[in-house]
């Protein structure tokens, strides 16, 4: 049986991902199963949350601001 995410868990995925240690993609895959198959295990409401923001956060992604709002701002090469 696998064991629920905990806060330390959910925690550590976040670090890593924002460390970059994890892509976008593999955060995602783990949250998975904890947002869309079994979200009635993870009964604390701080973990669900997390897991809920990592949950789709593989098609996330913001490009820095334009240096004029005229115009839109250019492709950031680091969004996939």
């Amino acid at each position: 049986m696998v064991t629920v995410p905990d806060r330390e868990q959910v925690t550590r995925t976040w670090t890593e991902l924002i460390s970059g240690a994890v892509t976008r993609a593999a955060a995602h895959a783990w949250a998975v199963r904890w947002v869309e198959d079994e979200p009635e295990r993870v009964t604390d409401p701080m973990t669900g949350s997390a897991l809920l923001h990592l949950h789709g956060f593989d098609q996330a992604c913001t490009a820095p601001a334009a240096a004029s709002r005229a115009s839109p701002p250019p492709a950031d090469p680091r969004c996939p």
